[in-house]
């Protein structure tokens, strides 16, 4: 049977898409959830969306911003059974007006050469960490 929340509204999927988000001033775009832990825009794939998609719908649900450009690829990785996490990253030049969403309280472009391990959830950790390791 049919339900109707599932006529009305997009249905998610397990997999997650985000995206690290880098200015020229090596810094990192970090979103602060209601708790005050930090985070990347990220979310859930709708069924029917490429992780491409999603990660865009979501980076402009979080924050307001509309990318000008493409945002590379970084790959996917397995977070859980049955939940893969496709990563993203943008480098831009691009001037933002940042408009959070209800889910984060706040934002901050932060250095990206002040954020210690173990700052974000760890498989945006670990992916913050990857792209660090190929500055060097």
């Amino acid at each position: 049977m049919i339900k109707l929340k599932d006529l009305l509204f997009e249905q998610d999927t397990n997999d997650i898409a985000g995206i690290l988000v880098f200015n020229q001033k090596n810094e990192v775009l970090v979103l602060f959830k209601a708790d005050g832990s930090p985070d990347i825009p990220k979310g859930h794939i709708n069924e029917g969306e490429t992780p491409i998609e999603a990660v865009k719908r979501e980076l402009n649900e979080e924050t307001g911003i509309v990318l000008n450009t493409e945002p590379n690829s970084f790959g996917k990785i397995n977070v859980e059974p049955g939940k893969d996490f496709y990563r993203f990253v943008i480098q831009t030049n691009q001037d933002f007006v940042i408009y959070l969403s209800d889910e984060h309280k706040g934002f901050e472009f932060v250095d990206i050469y002040s954020i210690e391990r173990g700052y974000f959830w760890k498989p945006v950790d670990d992916f913050f960490n990857e792209v660090m390791s190929l500055e060097t």
